[in-house]
């Protein structure tokens, strides 16, 4: 797994400083962030890992693997299996790697050649945010954003068709990963102090992202990713991120009419 530093470093790097400098210089004096004119929504994350170097910040363990996905996103163990056979039909679809007949091993790692499909759940160590979601005030401390679901990654360099290489295919490098999940954002908002009843706790921003192109380090070993998004009011949005060593930056943004 040497050759995934995306996995084991899972840290994250610098998106555009311009979209980062918008986010702050939207915000209203009363902390509430405007949706930007002709989007339906915008948010910004950020993360600067706090785990020891070379220590790896992506559970792929089956207990892990089903915390994420029981815990965190309340699935059943039906719904579990629901949304592990739409990843395999997805990774089939958009780029001809064919997981749909194999069987996890101990790891809950299955495999075919030059490939392997695993679930994930990122660790809170890389102290992943949301620091801008617009239409809400979002503290200076951000909201905890939960990141977990379906990976594949290539323990080889393969030839990929499905909607993304089409038939001559499009060639990936050892290392490459593809992803299939949700980003799930912990809500954290002050309770009613003049309230004897306690305050609800907020429901979570829950939204569904999958990869538009491959996750791929460049030659320095810093990684840019582009994922769609669904969420069932925004609509189909983007996320675009980068990675770099322990830090993250992405932008995430839903503008009207995509479908």
């Amino acid at each position: 797994m040497r050759h995934i530093p995306f996995l084991l470093r899972a840290g994250a790097a610098v998106v555009a400083v311009s979209a980062l400098q918008a986010a702050s210089a939207s915000a209203d004096p009363g902390g509430t962030t405007p949706t930007p004119t002709g989007f339906n929504k915008y948010l910004v994350y950020m993360a600067e890992s706090s785990a020891a170097p070379g220590e790896s910040t992506l559970g792929m363990d089956p207990a892990t693997v089903n915390y994420f996905q029981s815990h965190v996103m309340g699935r059943t163990p039906a719904q579990i299996a629901a949304d592990k056979t739409a990843a395999k039909e997805f990774f089939f679809d958009r780029f001809g790697l064919d997981f749909r007949s194999t069987q996890a091993d101990a790891m809950g790692q299955e495999m075919i050649p030059g490939a392997m499909f695993t679930g994930f759940y990122q660790s809170p160590q890389v102290n992943y945010r949301a620091y801008t979601i617009s239409g809400e005030s979002v503290p200076a401390s951000g909201w905890e954003v939960r990141d977990g679901g379906w990976a594949v990654m290539l323990t080889q360099e393969t030839v990929v068709h499905g909607a993304f290489g089409g038939p001559d295919g499009k060639t990936l490098p050892a290392g490459a990963m593809l992803v299939y999940g949700n980003y799930n954002i912990r809500v954290e908002k002050p309770g009613n102090q003049s309230s004897r009843r306690p305050h609800p706790q907020p429901e979570p921003i829950v939204m569904h992202y999958q990869s538009f192109t491959p996750i791929v380090a460049d030659a320095n070993g810093n990684i840019g990713f582009i994922c769609d998004l669904f969420h069932p009011v925004w609509g189909v949005g983007r996320a675009r991120g980068v990675v770099q060593g322990g830090s993250i930056r992405s932008v995430l943004s839903f503008p009207p009419g995509r479908s």
